[in-house]
C-alpha cells in the first residue's frame, strides 16, 4: 500500500518501459498476485522518496491461527480493492467503447 509518494505501474512493451498508471497514497499494488501466488504483471517504479505498506503472503498466512478475526478483516480489504480495480476497470472499457464507437454521449 502507498502511504506516502507517487508510484508508477509500468510494463515493458518492445524496448521501452511504459508507465500504465499513476498510484496515489492509499491505493495497493500486487493485491492478485498476493492472493493467488501468480506472477505479477507490471513492475513499480517510484518516481520520488515513497512510504509503503507491505505484507508478505507467508507472514500474513501465519496469523491465521493466532489473529483470525485480523485475517479476516484483511482479506476483506483486499477484496474491496480488488473489487474497486474491476469496477474502475469496466468503467473505463466502457468510455473507451462509447469513445471508439461515438455512442453513449458527445465526443
Amino acid at each position: 500500500m502507498l502511504v506516502r509518494g507517487n508510484l508508477c505501474v509500468c510494463k515493458t512493451v518492445g524496448d521501452t518501459e511504459e508507465t500504465i498508471y499513476q498510484m496515489r497514497a492509499g491505493e495497493c499494488a500486487g493485491t492478485r498476485a498476493f492472493l493467488d501466488g501468480s506472477p505479477r504483471k507490471a513492475a513499480l517504479r517510484a518516481e520520488i522518496d515513497c512510504v509503503l505498506l507491505t505484507l508478505e503472503p507467508d507472514d500474513f498466512e501465519a496469523l491465521i491461527d493466532t489473529q483470525p478475526r485480523l485475517v479476516f478483516k484483511v482479506m476483506r480489504s483486499l477484496f474491496r480493492v480488488t473489487h474497486g480495480n474491476l469496477m474502475r476497470m469496466n468503467l473505463e472499457s466502457a468510455e473507451m467503447r462509447n469513445y471508439l464507437l461515438k455512442s453513449g454521449g458527445r465526443y
